[in-house]
């Protein structure tokens, strides 16, 4: 909604009478559109998308709940409140009316100072909703930014990740230290949207300065759960993956915190796992980290890490896509050279219909 503008009310009723009578008590605040059947109160709800509707019941053709529940299917309408307006007063219909979506319900005869009162509510409420959205969208844009680093080096990581929101709760960050060992980390906060995503311009600038600075991983590693613990609410911690590959690009040692088992698969299909030995960061003051995983590696072959949002997303029936699944697509990524694209398009498949709810994230690194 914009400032310079008076709120939009859309006013849909087949009774001349009532739509001057509603139009006259609001039309000195608002700005009043009219609609004397369902058709056209559709049509201008895709135009215009008023801020508030009033919407008459009874209707020839198509009636206020039929309306109702075309606007509340159209994902570009379906926010729009609506308030019914019916000279009914059984309980069943009201029922019936906030089962579908409405926000309020008003009988007629329409008093003027109810109907004002109640549109100013709503109205207000709508107004809230847009300046908290706007803020929402500036505060997305400034955490986006932070979390762009210069420092990041994509040298032998391909990566696949589709986010519930903006503002992803899974980072990746990857530098090269000074003595050329390639560092890299995988994140995956808890949850996602802004809470998840805040802790990630932290994990990043604490990450990189302290390669510059040629810490080894494990100060790096203590130094952000130290943070982390200080800085973050208790709800909100970082399972990870943390990696340094040797410069000769021959081994490379490996930490996991809470997330899925990273997995090596070489040329034939082998498959060799490595599980969470360390709790997520954040979530203790102290942490005891060991030496992780010492794992040699050949030319061909493939370590996969990702977070858990891959795993777990879910079907209608509340069936996870699972290891079972993510496996042979794994292997075939290294046999056949598959994409990466593949794994993405398979869960979605698995999904059919049903929406991510959490963020995704999958990265191949190659020796």
């Amino acid at each position: 909604m914009q400032s310079n503008r008076l709120p939009s009310i859309l006013i849909v009723d087949d009774t001349p009478l009532n739509l001057d009578l509603i139009a006259g008590i609001l039309d000195k605040e608002y700005q009043i559109f009219i609609a004397t059947n369902g058709q056209r109160a559709i049509d201008i709800c895709n135009e215009k998308t008023p801020d508030l509707i009033l919407l008459d019941i009874v209707m020839p053709e198509m009636d206020g709940y039929q309306v109702c529940q075309q606007l509340k299917s159209n994902p570009n309408t379906k926010e729009i409140p609506i308030i019914f307006i019916t000279a009914s007063d059984h309980e069943e219909d009201e029922i019936k009316g906030f089962n579908l979506g409405a926000v309020d319900y008003i009988t007629k005869p329409v008093k003027p100072a109810i109907l004002l009162q109640r549109v100013r509510t709503h109205i207000d409420l709508v107004l809230a909703k847009t300046t908290l959205l706007n803020e929402r969208e500036m505060i997305e844009d400034i955490i986006y930014k932070m979390r762009s680093d210069l420092h990041y080096v994509e040298t032998n990581i391909r990566r696949l990740d589709c986010s519930v929101e903006k503002t992803s709760g899974d980072i990746l960050l990857s530098a090269f230290g000074p003595k050329n060992h390639q560092y890299i980390l995988l994140g995956d906060f808890t949850g996602h949207g802004l809470p998840a995503a805040i802790g990630g311009p932290i994990a990043a600038y604490i990450f990189y300065r302290m390669i510059e600075m040629e810490y080894p991983f494990k100060d790096i590693i203590n130094e952000l759960n130290n943070v982390l613990y200080r800085m973050l609410p208790s709800y909100v911690f970082m399972a990870f993956t943390g990696i340094i590959i040797e410069p000769d690009r021959q081994s490379l040692q490996l930490w996991n915190a809470g997330l899925p088992a990273s997995v090596m698969i070489n040329e034939k299909g082998e498959i060799q796992t490595f599980k969470s030995s360390l709790p997520p960061l954040g979530v203790l003051d102290d942490i005891n980290i060991d030496d992780g995983y010492v794992i040699d590696l050949s030319e061909k072959d493939r370590l996969f890490i990702f977070s858990d949002g891959l795993l777990e997303a879910s079907n209608a029936n509340d069936e996870m896509f699972g290891e079972d699944n993510l496996y042979p697509l794994l292997q075939g990524i290294v046999i056949d050279d598959n994409s990466l694209e593949s794994i993405l398009d398979a869960v979605k498949n698995h999904q059919s219909s049903k929406e991510l709810e959490d963020d995704v994230t999958l990265i191949e690194i190659r020796s």
